[in-house]
């Protein structure tokens, strides 16, 4: 019977993995690359687009991540690309592939050693996808054992998550993926039939652990660190009279170890990196941001049963949030199952039984963050946790993966107490989350009234997300099926299906740029706006204008020499180029945004500046055009830069 339950439980993850190897053979992906095509091109045909429409507000994958990608293939996947600036470490903080030890913790990354380029970019694509749902199924498997139906239903919901999809970057889903997996990693330990089962259990625990540490992008992973901990924790302190104190020092003791084992992993990647590290922690954004407790929107996290009106083009969100991917949140069922979890912490008690650890521990990290959204003065507490080091809007993460494990751990606990559950409390429950829902969705009415539309609209959903709520009590599976198919709603359409990706340099405009490279290689910038960033990248062309993991010491110091502009420009930002003598010489335009004006023709920059692209005629007199064409519907200018005499 167990062999047959086991062979159950591999049917998920098999089938999901069925999916990648399907989409990796096609070299389909959910990419929104086409974007940078529209942006150059100017035409929204698109004949790659199998499904779908790409998304211009998802600029961190189109715009940065993969050109960088292409870049970074084109050139054998090094650590310091040498095409921005005077050659940038890409290990930190972006999420591209490269070549080192610590690939083998970036699972995502690996297909980039052996696929082609297209196969290689789907098969990244859908392992992001195939880590967070495998390991959402599995640490509800661990608390659940034997409900596959539920656990695959909730697995593949946390996915399809609004704010999954609409931040659907290796950040994202790997914090996710391996905060699960450590999760249930540590289950995994204490359940280990012999020794051997139980350090691999370690080592697995460990692995994930690192995995999740060096997905490098601290709002993000400390957030679900935070709720792996907990879930840890929880366990640990697990209500099951036939587990003695030793057992669970035992489980704590390769806990330990695991997490040992992780730190030697991150400490001697941060070590070989010292110099780009210091050079992060020292940057004005985000090395000395500091977030303040208080001031967090709480109708923004909760605001996740409306995000299908995310999908119209371009959604009016008035002074909700700026754009779509900001206005995404999760769908939030476990926090209207805190109810039923103090019910059953106090049923409990009445019975005069030993206390389960899970719950309390998960109920006070929904209290931590909490406060931290919406209480000021408290940044003992955010230091404390880790959580002054996060945006409220990026907590929001947090909150999404402690909701999806409270709905397990309730369930685990009604299992656990044998409970019927009392009429009037499924009733109560899904009365309160159609109020509170139905509350946020007057508010956001008011804020955008386009994206939460008429009263019967949002009345509508907060129906639904109640019913589901209480259902999630009354019949776990088709609740489970519930939260599954309005994720699907909200979701699925978020990304397009992809065919390949947008390649600059397959184009008659690509081209060009690498030719006229060929008689003077290197010194480029773009006077032709924020997209034109990834054709030099892609381009393979050494560039000033781009996205910088840190300041470019060589970049600065011909153009602010005597750093009057250090606070502006000693961030991560888009570094873009103007020659609007209006402006003044180095603008922040906004906090990962650094405008340049440049007068091409000065000696500083004649030194450093060779070509420039433009999609504008340019009349200065050390200019001469290399080329002029047009691509689609927009027409493009590459000038030369001539030297000074002294040159």
């Amino acid at each position: 019977m167990r062999e047959l339950v086991r062979r159950r439980g591999l049917s998920f993850p098999v089938l999901a993995l069925l999916l990648v190897c399907f989409f990796t053979a096609l070299g389909w992906s959910g990419t929104s690359s086409g974007a940078l095509r529209r942006a150059v091109t100017g035409s929204a045909a698109d004949d790659h687009v199998v499904a779908g429409q790409p998304r211009e507000v998802r600029s961190d994958e189109w715009l940065v991540a993969t050109p960088l990608t292409i870049s970074q293939a084109e050139r054998g996947l090094p650590r310091v690309n040498p095409t921005l600036g005077a050659g940038n470490d890409v290990s930190l903080p972006f999420a591209v592939p490269y070549a080192d030890w610590s690939t083998a913790f970036r699972v995502e990354t690996l297909p980039y050693l052996f696929l082609p380029l297209t196969n290689a970019f789907a098969a990244a694509w859908w392992l992001m996808a195939w880590i967070l749902a495998v390991g959402a199924y599995r640490l509800v498997l661990a608390l659940l054992p034997g409900r596959i139906l539920i656990a695959s239903a909730l697995g593949a919901a946390l996915l399809l998550s609004p704010f999954v999809q609409w931040w659907y970057i290796p950040p994202t889903l790997m914090s996710l993926g391996w905060a699960c997996w450590a999760g249930a990693g540590y289950i995994a330990i204490s359940r280990a039939s012999s020794p051997s089962h139980r350090w691999a259990f370690t080592a697995a625990l460990a692995y994930a652990t690192a995995s999740l540490a060096l997905v490098s992008y601290v709002p993000f992973t400390i957030p679900c660190t935070l709720v792996a901990f907990a879930v840890c924790v929880g366990w640990t302190f697990r209500a099951d009279p036939a587990v003695m104190s030793g057992q669970r020092w035992r489980e704590v003791a390769f806990g330990t170890v695991a997490i040992v084992m992780a730190a030697a992993v991150v400490v001697a990647f941060l070590l070989s990196r010292r110099r780009l590290v210091t050079a992060l922690a020292a940057t004005s954004y985000p090395g000395h941001r500091r977030v303040s407790t208080g001031g967090g929107q709480l109708d923004r996290l909760l605001g996740g049963f409306l995000d299908r009106g995310l999908l119209v083009n371009k959604p009016s969100l008035g002074a909700y949030a700026p754009n779509a991917s900001e206005a995404s949140s999760f769908l939030v069922f476990g926090l209207f199952l805190l109810l039923p979890a103090g019910w059953l912490i106090v049923r409990s008690l009445q019975q005069k039984r030993r206390p389960d650890g899970m719950l309390p521990c998960l109920g006070a990290l929904v209290v931590v963050f909490l406060v931290d959204l919406t209480v000021p003065g408290l940044n003992l507490l955010a230091a404390a946790s880790g959580l002054n080091l996060v945006p409220h809007n990026r907590l929001i993460i947090g909150f999404g993966l402690l909701c999806f494990v409270l709905v397990a751990a309730v369930l685990r606990e009604a299992d656990r107490q044998q409970v019927a559950w009392p009429r009037w409390l499924i009733i109560v429950t899904g009365a309160l989350a159609v109020a509170v829902t139905g509350w946020i969705g007057f508010v956001m009415s008011r804020a955008a009234p386009d994206f939460a539309g008429p009263t019967a609209h949002y009345l509508g959903w907060s129906l639904v997300f109640g019913a589901i709520c209480a259902a999630l009590l009354w019949r776990p599976t088709l609740g489970a099926a519930g939260a599954l198919l309005i994720g699907i709603m909200a979701s699925v359409a978020v990304n397009p299906l992809y065919r390949g990706v947008y390649d600059i340099r397959l184009t008659s405009l690509g081209q060009t740029i690498r030719r006229v490279d060929r008689s003077d290689s290197g010194g480029w910038v773009s006077l032709a706006g924020l997209a034109t960033t990834g054709i030099l990248t892609e381009a393979g062309v050494q560039h000033w204008s781009g996205v910088y993991g840190v300041p470019d010491a060589a970049l600065w110091s011909w153009i602010d020499p005597q750093d009057r502009y250090r606070e502006i420009w000693n961030r991560y930002a888009y570094v873009l180029f103007t020659d609007d003598a209006s402006n003044t010489p180095v603008q922040l335009v906004q906090d990962d945004v650094v405008v340049v004006n440049v007068d091409p023709c000065s000696p500083s920059m004649r030194l450093h500046i060779h070509h420039i692209l433009s999609d504008r005629p340019l009349h200065a007199e050390c200019l001469h055009t290399a080329a002029s064409l047009n691509e689609g519907l927009r027409h493009f200018a590459i000038y030369d830069v001539t030297p000074t005499p002294a040159d």
